[in-house]
């Protein structure tokens, strides 16, 4: 009892002290008075300007989208966080909408004519908009989104080279192809679903160097990766920075053998979902909290209200739940594979098959051998992705062109099993197992 109460006093003073720092970075980043990064907004807003709400940049391909109607609202709360006590401006956001000229345009009117924002958007900390401010002192949105990408690319390298020297090939392998079927290089499309997998990358990194070392860390770096994502994310791929990282770890350990203490791994597992979760959770209650004591607002209904209508709308005219989630599931294997309307269940054929034959290799080629006891881990911890959709299914169907991507931890998950099952086969064929 006295280590789990040591325990939660450690992560609630890493709580503290991590979200602490990064809205007082947020709130340094409102003090950049906006005459600084007037000049590059302005070339900014311009382009969003001539620009559609959704542009496509293959065909008509969702998985190819450019959402510039989620981009024209960063930079528009960023702009108006310029605006007033810095404090205040980093709690209570807000942006212009554009009224029947769309939101793009409003962007511009906001920028050039200074227009005054009218709707609320203060459920999200929208931590981004402090990179967004920051690096339009430099360069516009185009310089802000590759710089982005690069990003992206380096943290994935890290991550493979780190497995590459290990001599973790299957699990290298199943995240190189992955990422290349969620086509990651898209990323650069879209600056608000870069971050997600900016900070996934990044704990992927974090994980398997401490994995080794000291088992007790990753629970701690996943109540870090769920504040990160919380601040800086608005709900687009929030599972991939606690998923994949735990995919990775766990496919590792498998390859080399290491996962003995089946028991004991699933504790490790509950503890850093749960300490995630925590972190996700409690980052949003402390934005409305403090938002709501310095505006002295209740920002909670506003928070609840507008979250119950992301859970509750289906974008589908049936009320049955059951077929809201199965077109959510639908819609985001479409996406992945390359689909141009939102549901084509031909495309989705082909995703249930790989899983089918993957379930066979689990059943055939592993069998009940003792070294591959944790292999079941993987595709539950893939699945936890699907369940996403699911809960969640009106934003799923909506944003399938970006939500499907979540599905790198099913992918890497699904492919990791198959090829470790397929290894030890070999090796029990060759006589080294």
């Amino acid at each position: 009892m006295k280590t789990i109460v040591t325990e939660l006093i450690k992560k609630l003073i890493l709580f503290i002290l991590l979200l602490g720092f990064l809205w007082l970075a947020l709130v340094a980043a409102c003090t950049i008075p906006n005459e600084k990064i007037r000049e590059k907004m302005e070339k900014s807003a311009l382009y969003y300007k001539n620009t559609d709400a959704f542009s496509f940049e293959n065909g008509k391909k969702l998985n190819a989208v450019s959402d510039n109607y989620a981009d024209s609202i960063a930079l528009n709360l960023s702009y108006n966080m310029g605006r007033g006590n810095p404090f205040k401006a980093s709690l209570d956001t807000a942006y212009y909408s554009g009224g029947e000229e769309g939101l793009n345009r409003g962007l511009y009117r906001t920028v050039n004519e200074e227009m005054l924002p009218d709707t609320e958007y203060t459920r999200y900390w929208h931590g981004n908009a402090m990179i967004i401010r920051f690096m339009h002192l430099f360069t516009d949105i185009s310089g802000i989104k590759t710089a982005g990408i690069i990003k992206v690319t380096i943290l994935l390298a890290i991550t493979l080279f780190i497995l590459i020297i290990r001599k973790n090939y299957v699990t290298a392998s199943s995240l190189f192809v992955s990422s290349i079927l969620i086509h990651i290089w898209n990323l650069r499309l879209s600056l608000e679903y870069q971050s997600s997998f900016v900070i996934g990358f990044l704990m992927c990194i974090l994980f398997l160097q401490a994995e080794r070392k000291k088992e007790k860390a990753l629970s701690y770096m996943a109540l870090a990766g769920g504040i990160l994502v919380a601040f800086f994310d608005f709900l687009t791929t929030e599972t991939v920075a606690i998923l994949l990282p735990l995919v990775l770890v766990t496919s590792a350990r498998l390859e080399e053998g290491r996962l003995n203490d089946i028991k004991k791994y699933r504790k490790t597992l509950i503890n850093c979902v749960i300490s995630y979760a925590s972190g996700y959770a409690f980052t949003f209650i402390s934005k409305w909290a403090v938002a709501s004591a310095f505006t002295g607002v209740d920002k909670f209904t506003e928070a609840f209200t507008k979250s119950q209508a992301v859970f509750e709308r289906s974008g589908e005219t049936s009320d049955n739940i059951f077929i809201r989630m199965i077109n959510a599931v639908a819609a985001n294997l479409t996406a992945l594979a390359g689909g141009e309307k939102r549901i084509e269940f031909s495309r989705v054929f082909i995703y249930i098959l790989i899983i089918s034959l993957v379930v066979f290799s689990l059943l055939y080629l592993c069998g009940k051998r003792e070294k591959t006891a944790g292999i079941y881990i993987l595709p539950l911890l893939g699945a936890v992705v699907i369940l996403r959709y699911m809960v969640m299914p009106g934003h799923s169907y909506m944003h399938n062109f970006f939500t499907y991507r979540a599905l790198i931890s099913t992918l890497t998950a699904v492919f990791a099993s198959a090829g470790i099952c397929i290894t030890l086969r070999r090796g029990k064929k060759n006589g080294k197992a």
